[in-house]
């Protein structure tokens, strides 16, 4: 059995670090943010089509790296971001979308939560909105009533409650 574990929730709050080291734990693979590679290619002056194609490209990506994952897929996000980055925007939220979020569930949500300070990459927008954001990210966990655990702490703390939720809900 695979274990799909997504690792969501609003910008610079330490996804893709978090999601590096508990790849490397479990002796895994994870799925990277494809809209970090898009938007290196592509530029930052992106409109919906773009988004469409990088939430297309995560869908891909996961698929790709579900094949070679060791018992545990981590993904650093999800199409809920791209949900969220969608509606955000004030742009619409393609029924596509929605769909596969419905239909292929992560088994466990890791919501990074906002207590860590806000860092500049040139990709990130949204330094002003990462409350509102991650409330938008908790109430479609919620929606959904998705398995999920909220993950603060500062360094070796974020991580070893990232671990302490994976074990709690492996032994399920």
């Amino acid at each position: 059995m695979l274990y799909r574990i997504a690792i969501t929730g609003p910008e610079s709050t330490g996804k893709t670090s978090l999601v590096r080291q508990l790849a490397e734990l479990y002796d895994t693979v994870y799925v990277p943010e494809y809209a970090r590679e898009y938007l290196d290619k592509n530029g930052m002056d992106y409109k919906p089509d773009d988004v469409h194609k990088m939430a297309r490209g995560q869908m891909e990506l996961e698929h790709q790296m579900g094949t070679k994952a060791n018992q545990v897929l981590f993904a650093d996000t999800e199409l809920i971001n791209y949900k969220i980055w969608l509606s955000h925007s004030g742009w619409e939220v393609p029924a596509w979308i929605t769909d596969h979020i419905r239909k292929n569930r992560y088994d466990l949500y890791l919501l990074t939560d906002v207590d860590l300070p806000w860092v500049a990459d040139g990709q990130r927008a949204n330094p002003n909105d990462r409350e509102e954001l991650f409330h938008r990210f908790q109430e479609e966990l919620d929606e959904m009533e998705a398995d999920y655990a909220i993950i603060s702490g500062q360094g070796m703390l974020r991580l070893d409650n990232a671990i302490s939720t994976i074990e709690e809900y492996l032994k399920l």
